[in-house]
């Protein structure tokens, strides 16, 4: 980190090369939950038979990517969390490929390095396929393999494109929304037992990513190819990142303008300790801020709005909220006002 003189400083400013990202999720942003060959996720049911929301179009995001990355580009956005969505890839959560799925995510990793912007990636995002979901989920250790052999697929299919893995969102809140709270698809609640070892199983799942993620980038040395270096860097050099916090509110859209000065305040303070943090010597190389756009939630929809840009879901514009502007600034200045 670099400081000014004293007198006068405009205070600590964060590091070259610092990320300051926004983050997506495949079933929240993308839209398009039944097209384009993807397999069905409970969701899709769970929704349905609720009749309260639809994930569809959500934010759009699997046509309007492009959209999104410029603006990325133009607002100082230099990293963004995204996921895969697993039924994109295996439609059935095993077993044949989906080559129009695996194509999207090529196009949207080159998409993101065309605009400066580095992709750091998800696997599972609350979206286990729809048959190994009902075959019991991850308390079914048949799910564990089917994870993995996923994971394997993805890191040599994208070995060249991405270089920051993630295994799974939130394990804690996966387990207790399913087992505990009720609020995810099965909706059982107070079940402790499922809930720790669904967590137990995730963990092993997320052990054994890390082990083939491993294995590649071995054979990929041994083989002196090039095709995982990228991805074999990141086991050294992920700059340690704050996990994604963000501030649902209902925002209004006002003469064209969106003035969302709480989620200004939101992130100003979050921002003012974490360079506390640093100055302490803590090593943080990035902030994600939930969320880049407007997008669905799991569980109260598009009644509140977590975006930096504001989406008009009847025509899916995009319009840069107050919030916008100032992080722009920060980015550019490296600096909080």
């Amino acid at each position: 980190m670099t400081y000014s003189d004293p007198i006068g400083s405009p205070g600590p400013q964060f590091p070259e090369g610092f990320i300051f990202g926004r983050s997506t999720a495949a079933y929240q942003a993308e839209g398009e939950t039944r097209t384009h060959g993807k397999g069905k996720v409970a969701w899709d049911d769970y929704l349905a038979d609720q009749g309260r929301f639809s994930p569809d179009p959500a934010s759009d995001f699997y046509n309007r990517y492009e959209q999104d990355l410029e603006l990325c580009e133009r607002f100082g956005i230099n990293g963004i969390r995204v996921s895969i969505a697993w039924t994109r890839i295996f439609p059935e959560g095993t077993g044949q490929v989906n080559p129009e799925g695996v194509q999207f995510y090529h196009d949207l990793f080159s998409a993101c390095h065309a605009h400066g912007v580095e992709p750091f990636v998800t696997l599972h995002h609350f979206d286990t396929p729809l048959p190994l979901f009902e075959a019991g989920e991850f308390l079914n250790r048949d799910t564990i393999d089917a994870f993995v052999e996923y994971t394997r697929f993805c890191f040599e299919e994208y070995a060249g494109e991405v270089t920051y893995w993630t295994t799974f969102n939130e394990i804690w809140a996966d387990a207790t929304n399913h087992y505990i709270e009720g609020t995810f698809p099965g909706g059982e609640k107070a079940q402790l037992h499922k809930c720790f070892q669904c967590e137990h199983n995730m963990m092993l799942a997320h052990a054994r990513a890390v082990l083939a993620f491993k294995e590649v980038a071995t054979r990929a040395r041994s083989a002196s190819s090039n095709r995982l270096s990228t991805s074999t860097r990141s086991t050294r050099t992920i700059p340690p990142t704050s996990p994604p916090n963000g501030m649902g509110y209902k925002d209004a859209l006002v003469d064209g303008f969106v003035d969302d000065a709480p989620r200004i305040d939101y992130v100003r303070q979050h921002l003012r300790w974490l360079l506390k943090a640093m100055e302490l010597g803590v090593n943080v190389g990035g902030y994600f801020m939930w969320s880049l756009q407007d997008q669905f939630s799991w569980t109260n929809g598009y009644n509140k709005r977590y975006g930096f840009f504001y989406v008009d879901y009847e025509t899916q514009r995009r319009i840069p909220k107050a919030s916008a502007y100032w992080f722009k600034t920060v980015a550019e200045t490296r600096r909080i006002d």
